[in-house]
Formats: C-alpha cells, structure tokens, sequence
C-alpha cells in the first residue's frame, strides 16, 4: 500500500513473533479506534489466517480491507468486506454477521450503527429504515437489512467482534495517509559503532542521532521512525524507538527526575521497522528528536518522516558544537559515608581556556596535560550553536543573562572492581562543590579535596540514585570557576571503578584533576576511669597529640565508638593548638586555642575537619575525644585522615 500511495506504513503480526513481540490488543483497538473509526486518512487490510487456524465463513490466507471499527457501551466491533472472494456464496456467519441475532440482543448497538450509516451518507438500506423502527423478536437480523451499495465499496461488508476478528487475522497492514496540504519532510540517517548509543536509559544516550525541531506556530505533527524495506535491503532485526523531549540546549540525558519535564514522548524499543508518534505541539524552538537502536552500538540506516500542518523545521546538530568533553576515573577501594567528602571519590573540575588550564601541582595533574597556547579553541562554537544557545537561553533563562547560556553536565557510572572482597555499590549520588585551590610552599596552586560534610558550598547534587549512572547538572558556569565532583557509591564501603564524564558548554573547556585518597593513622582511645566534663580535662581524660608536617594543614579527625558503659553516650572531638610538645591540657579548656570542633551527637560516630595555617609557635595539635555524660566508661578509634600518615601518641590515657 505503501508503494502505491507514499503513506506510512505500519505493520503488525497479531498473534506475535520474533519481529515484533508480544501484541498488545488493547493499545491496538486503540489505535485503530483512532485512524479508522474517526476517519482519519488511513487505508488498512488485514491477512487470515491459515487451515487449521481459520474461522468458518474466513477465507484462509486471504486479504480483506477494514472498513471501520466501532465501540458502543463497551461492544467492539470491526467492520470488513472481501473485494474478491474466491466463492461469493460463501461469507462470515458469526456473531455479529448478517445471521446474527446479537444485533436483537443489543439494540443500542444497531441503533448506533444505523445512525452512523444514515448520517455518513454513505450507504442505504434496501429496506425500510424508520427513524421510529420498534426492535422486537419477529424483525429481521439487522446485516439482513444491510446489503448496500457503498459508493467506494461495491461488495457486501460484514461485521465481526474485535476478540472474534483476532482469533481469524494474523496480521494488520496500515497505511496512513496525509493531506497535499501538509508540510512533509524526509531525512535519511544511519547508527554506527560510534553513534548508536541506546535508550535512554543508557548512559551513551547521548552518541544517538540529534535533530533540532523548531515548530512555527501550535499544530498538528506526525513522526514516522522506520527501517531499510526488508524486501530490497538486508538488515538486522532491530528493536528502534525515539524520544522527543523539549530542552533549550542539546539534551545529553533525562535522568527520572528530569523526565516529567524534559520528555513529551518516548516510544519502547519494538521490532518491526517502523514506530510513529502524533500529536499537537506548540510554537517552540526547544524540541529535540532523538531515535535509537535498543543494541548499543548497532549498526543500521534509518529514515524520519515528518508531516505537520504548519510549517517547521529539523536540522541534525553534533555534540561538538555545543559541548566540550572529556573523561577521568577513579578507584574507591572502600567508600565513606554519604554525602561526606572523605573515603569517596573526588575530581576537581577547572573551567576555562586551553591556556588557563595549563598544569600546575603534583599529585593532581593528568599526566598527558600540554600547555596549549591556541585561542582559536575559545572560538569553536560555530554560528548555529551560538546563535541557538543565545535564542534558547533568552526564550527560558530568566534575564536573558550570557552566563545561562553556559552549563556542565556530570555523569558518574559505578562499576564494580575487579577481584574486590569488599561489597559493590547498590546506589549512588553526585555533589558539586566549591573547589579548594591550595597555594603551596613553592608558590604553585594545587587543588585539594573536599572536608566533611558536602552541605557547604555545595552548587547542585543529583538524585540518590539506585543503580550504577547518575547525572548532574548546573548552570552558569564560567571561566576560571573551579569545583570538586564527589562520587558518593552506597551502602558506605562499597568498592567501585567510577568512570567519570563532564561536558561543558562551548567555547568553555574543562580540565580534571583526580584528587589522591588520604591516608588513615588509627590511635585507638580508652576511658578506663571514666569521662570528664565536656569543656574541661583531668588526668583521667585521654588525649591525642598529632605533629604537624606542612606550613598548611588539612585534615580530617573521626572519632568512631568502640564500647561503652552506656547504650548510647553523647560523642564530641575538639581540636587544639598545643604550644607545649608533649604536655597535656588540665583543667578548663581555652577557647582561643580551639581551631575545630565537631557537633554534639548521639550517634556512633562524630568528625570534625582542619584547615589551617600552622603558626610557628604552634608545636603540636591535641585531640580531645569527649564521651558524655560524665563518669561513662567506653572505647573508641581515632582516625587522622591525611595526605600522608600523620604521627601522634596518645597522652594522659587513664
């Protein structure tokens, strides 16, 4: 049908198979209540099915046209004709044929369908048709009153239950038509190993095919996906879908939370060849229309058609006109706890030129990182992308501010490590945060993790996501900010290979510096005697006194309870300048020598972080682990986590 009218076509094997899948009769009815029921422009002819399968009356392996399908107070029905019978004596004589007397048993139904015939125009009882006719049991079978001269159909139709019509047929055949009005598009595409990046579930999503849809004014839209003819060109049986979202820049993902707003319509992957979406779109010029192959890395030629009545346009963009990419990883043997910068994975992320993110630092700087003095790089947004990421940006970022045209998009997946004995992650989550840039001793700026607690200075977080990809993004961004990305895999010391991917917005480019997990020095603590007070020491009172290394110090002190007298003592660490090397701290503690201290929790564990610069009368930093209320008896650990293992002794412990 296709060939001979340049529809659409759309194919399916009603009882299943390999190509495409199980059948769903009820979205079938559905659409078929929709292009042939409402008259819409469509022409459809089902196939019988074969001897042993076929009803009495059905001719096996015969086509026949479906004229029109009907639903009356949850009755469907469908209506056929057979325009070349092998024995024109012979038809349909189920339910709901000429011979029925299920027209009698439902009366609304035959009433539905005469007034459909009376008003349409197009057909004409041979016998008497009263608007006033009286059902009762000595009338006539209605089809018997139904022997019609149609104007286009020139044989006798018959009509037959939708359940009834699936157990005769084996496959629908439809072919939509469209008006000589409407505007019509046709672009040929084609997946490969490099852009057949899967649904969208995917975390290669993006590699697919993108064509940026601008529509004019609100209307009609029809989308037609479909495959090479298997009759001229061989291919692979591929299961193919599509999804067109709105974003005012090129959409890398759709996390589940971003989908209620981002998606329109996202078809299942289905075999078959074809799949087709239509509906109203309003005047816009954020849609994006994206197809795919279920198979990551398929390979496959397609063709989109477009049908709309007002005008529109499509145009293919590429990534690399609107972002610039790059990728890192990293390692975590045994992750830290949730949203918590210690014990998870972090990268610093820098934005700017190619000549700003020259290298600088150790222990944090990609080893293939080359000065780059080509400031042809901050030009490469070529004038479509700019000028669509100026429109967009005006059109839905408030103030119409350049910074909005700039975002970063991160995406971290998990996977597990190989010969791990500790476990894999379940689930897992994003934070961006203010970066720590770090003036060394020599002068050079290095980049340092993220303490504690993500809550400050954090910019955007993902979703805790259950799985192994998540996705964050933010916006603006601009030259010369700096972030740490951290990578929080879950249950807490879960190991994980985090393969980590940033896009930035052009002309902006992004540099990433993997920052080193600290080394840990446990001390373990004892209260043998019993607690003091919070705010005070005695000789009873355990004390911890560590040896700064460096000019700057950043560290993180935890404090994690072993035993105790109590079911749930109240846990506290407080952190002092000492300026007397090895002696401890009695009585009342100073509040000016305090550089941190941690919150007052009933939880197991507690952590405070420094950063500071060491003065040089400052010969030692004391740690004083506080377990309350006074008297309580109990153990705990001291972890120092650091760049590198930290010495210390354990002063006063009693």
């Amino acid at each position: 049908m296709a060939d001979f009218t340049g529809g659409i076509p759309i194919r399916r094997c009603i009882h299943g198979n390999k190509e495409h899948g199980e059948f769903d009769s009820s979205e079938w009815w559905e659409i078929l209540l929709e292009l042939i029921g409402k008259g819409k422009n469509s022409v459809a002819v089902v196939r019988s099915r074969g001897a042993g399968d076929v009803l009495p009356g059905i001719e096996e392996h015969h086509t026949y046209q479906l004229v029109q399908t009907l639903q009356v107070n949850g009755v469907r029905l469908v209506e056929l004709v057979n325009h070349c019978p092998h024995d024109p004596t012979s038809g349909w004589r189920g339910d709901w044929s000429e011979v029925s007397n299920l027209w009698s048993d439902f009366p609304d139904v035959e009433d539905y369908v005469l007034g459909l015939r009376g008003a349409s125009g197009k057909r004409r009882t041979t016998a008497s048709m009263s608007e006033t006719a009286v059902h009762d049991e000595t009338k006539k079978p209605f089809a018997s009153n139904f022997m019609l001269n149609h104007s286009t159909i020139s044989k006798p139709t018959f009509w037959m239950a939708y359940a009834t019509f699936l157990q005769a047929f084996e496959q629908i055949h439809l072919c939509r038509l469209f008006p000589s009005t409407y505007m019509e598009r046709k672009v040929d595409g084609e997946w490969n190993y490099l852009s057949s990046g899967g649904s969208i579930e995917c975390p290669t999503w993006y590699r697919n095919p993108h064509y940026h849809l601008q529509i004019y004014r609100r209307t009609f839209f029809f989308i037609n996906l479909s495959l090479p003819d298997s009759r001229f060109t061989e291919r692979e049986n591929e299961a193919i879908g599509f999804d067109l979202l709105q974003d005012n820049y090129f959409p890398l993902s759709a996390s589940e939370t971003e989908r209620t707003n981002k998606i329109l319509f996202s078809t299942r992957h289905r075999h078959g060849g074809v799949i087709s979406f239509e509906g109203m779109l309003a005047p816009s010029d954020v849609y994006w229309f994206v197809p795919s192959c279920e198979e990551v890395g398929a390979f496959s030629s397609f063709t989109v058609r477009l049908f709309s009545e007002g005008s529109f346009s499509m145009t293919k963009e590429v990534m690399e006109d609107y972002y610039n990419m790059i990728h890192t990883s990293a390692d975590v043997p045994a992750s830290g706890p949730f949203k918590f910068g210690e014990g998870n994975a972090q990268i610093t992320l820098v934005v700017g030129s190619s000549r700003f993110l020259q290298p600088s630092g150790s222990g944090v700087t990609p080893t293939d990182a080359q000065p780059n003095d080509d400031e042809e790089s901050m030009s490469r947004l070529s004038a479509r992308a700019r000028s669509s990421a100026t429109g967009r940006s005006q059109t839905l970022l408030d103030g119409g501010d350049d910074k909005a045209e700039h975002r970063l998009v991160i995406r971290a997946c998990c996977n597990p490590r190989a010969n791990s004995r500790t476990p894999t992650n379940k689930s897992v989550a994003l934070f961006l945060n203010e970066g720590v840039s770090i003036l060394s001793d020599d002068g050079e700026t290095t980049y340092g993790r993220s303490l504690g607690p993500l809550d400050k200075k954090l910019y955007a977080e993902s979703p805790h996501v259950f799985g192994n990809t998540v996705y964050l993004t933010h916006s603006p961004v601009m030259t010369y900010d700096t972030f740490t990305v951290t990578c929080c895999p879950q249950p807490e010391g879960s190991a994980a290979s985090v393969e980590l991917t940033a896009w930035v917005s052009t002309p902006l480019q992004l540099k990433s510096f993997a920052l080193p997990f600290w080394k840990k020095t446990l001390f373990p603590v004892e209260w043998l005697e019993g607690s003091c007070s919070y705010y005070e020491t005695s000789i009873i009172q355990p004390q911890l006194e560590i040896f700064p290394q460096e000019s700057y110090e950043r560290m993180v002190i935890r404090m994690d309870l072993v035993e105790s007298s109590i079911p749930s003592p109240a846990l506290m660490l407080i952190v002092l300048a000492n300026g007397q090397l090895g002696e401890p701290i009695r009585g009342r503690i100073p509040k000016e020598h305090v550089v941190s201290q941690s919150e007052y929790t009933s939880e197991r564990w507690v952590q405070c972080e420094v950063d500071i610069q060491i003065e040089d009368e400052v010969e030692s930093l004391l740690i004083i682990p506080c377990l309350q209320p006074v008297g309580t008896k109990g153990k705990c650990i001291i972890t120092v986590l650091r760049e590198e293992e930290v010495k210390g002794r354990v002063l006063n412990q009693r």
